[in-house]
This record gives structure tokens, sequence and C-alpha cells, in this order.
């Protein structure tokens, strides 16, 4: 069956035995994934040609997409597939699904019980070989909730490309309100990629670049903050009661700063 499906899907030798020792390793009826991403025609022909292969199941499902790519990298984050600690911590048979990924960074994995929803089952009387005989109940999935930001994505994109590829932050604040309307940190990644599956050369570049794309500089970068910080320190005296006129002498020396 396995020569046959590698044959119509079109998979390289390794990739053939890849899966062949998964299966191996799988436990009891686990499934095993052996190609996602698949364009309609070699997805049609597996379904046609079932009755040739016992247990092959098709199946179609849902995958993240950031139309605002790395503009939003840093912010919404991105999924990726479960690891084995993960799994050790809590043996949720949801981890190991094929095609399942939970998230992993930023929005995504602090929204992630949110987002996730609750998974459905479906129970299946099959013969020793795996085949199909009956379907016997059903219980259907609940959606996950829809997360509803302040970002402007308009604004989020022109602050990315103001930066373009200098490294820095961008974080933008609705004064009347406290809302966040942009936070960009430049360089970035395509979140796009790390969803498909981010190939070891992408990785290897992004972690290799001097101007570190993975890092959120927002949150993690430590810089100076410059004459923008005055304001804020101004406001600040005057809520405490300092009179608006009062001029104080500052020469930059450590005495004066204390």
């Amino acid at each position: 069956m396995l020569p046959l499906l590698g044959r119509i899907l079109q998979l390289p030798p390794e990739e053939v035995e890849r899966i062949a020792i998964d299966l191996e390793h799988a436990a009891g009826f686990q499934p095993v994934q052996v190609a996602e991403n698949l364009d309609w025609e070699r997805f049609a022909a597996v379904s046609v040609r079932l009755p040739e292969l016992p247990g092959v199941a098709p199946t179609r499902g849902f995958a993240r997409s950031y139309p605002a790519g790395a503009a939003v990298a840093h912010l919404t984050g991105y999924v990726g597939v479960p690891n084995a600690e993960q799994y050790k911590k809590t043996h949720d048979p949801l981890l190991v699904t094929p095609g399942f990924k939970l998230g992993r960074d930023g929005l995504e994995k602090m929204l992630e019980a949110e987002l996730r929803g609750v998974a459905g089952a479906k129970r299946v009387e099959v013969t020793a070989r795996g085949k199909l005989v009956a379907e016997l109940a059903t219980k259907p999935d609940v959606p996950g909730k829809t997360a509803r930001l302040t970002i402007d994505v308009g604004l989020q994109e022109y602050a990315a490309r103001r930066l373009g590829t200098n490294s820095g932050s961008v974080v933008v604040l609705d004064t009347r309100t406290g809302e966040m309307l942009a936070m960009v940190s430049m360089p970035a990644y395509d979140p796009n990629s790390f969803s498909d599956g981010i190939s070891h050369l992408e990785w290897q570049m992004l972690s290799d670049d001097d101007h570190v794309p993975l890092m959120n500089k927002v949150t993690q970068g430590l810089y100076p903050p410059g004459s923008t910080v005055k304001p804020m320190n101004g406001l600040a005296l005057m809520n405490a009661g300092v009179d608006p006129s009062t001029r104080v002498n500052c020469s930059g020396g450590d005495a004066a700063r204390d």
C-alpha cells in the first residue's frame, strides 16, 4: 500500500521511508501524517483509489493565514507542531494528531486556550486491518472564540514599511483610551512560513541574521528612552503638585540625576 501511495502522491524515497518508520512507532490506530498542503489533483487521486489504500483517510482542514506577513509577526506570533515535552505534560491525544498545531509565540500562544476551541470526536467500527465498517457516533467540535484587537492594520503595515530593514520597534497608543494601535518589531519573519512548516535553511538564515529578526524588540529589546520620555515625566511631576513654572537646573551629572 505504501509504495502505491508514494507513487500517487509523487513522494521522494526518503519521505516514504519516514512514513514507514512513523507507522512502526505509532501506537494502535494512532494516525500518521503522510503529506499536507496537497493540491486538488493529488487529493482527488488518493480519494478515488481509497479501495486500494486500506487505512488511508484523506482529510481537509484549516490553516492559519497572515495576510500582513512580517508586519504582524511579533504581534500575532505563529503556530507550530507541538513538541514531545508538551505532550508529556498533558498526554492530550490532540497534540499527536497529524496536522494539529498550537500557538508558539505572541498572541497565538497567549490566547491559545480561547482560540483553539474544543475538538470533536468520531467513533467508528473497523476490521483488524483498519478497514472502515461503520460509523457509530459523532461528537461535533466547538469552534474557538474570535479575538478582536485594537490594532489598526493599515498603521501597523505603514510603521513596518518605515522601519524597513532597520533594526528597531514602533508602538503607537491612543492617548484617549490607552488602546494599542500598532506594535511593530523589525526586521521580522513571515509567520506564514512557520504555519506551513519552515525549512531548515530559512530557520538558519533567521537565526544567523545580526539584526535578530526572531527577537521581539518591543518586549525584549533594551534601549535608552531618549527625549520622548520627557513629556511623561513632566506630566507626572505636575500631577504630583509641582508648579509648571518651576525651573530646575540639570547639568547631566550623577548628582543631578540623583
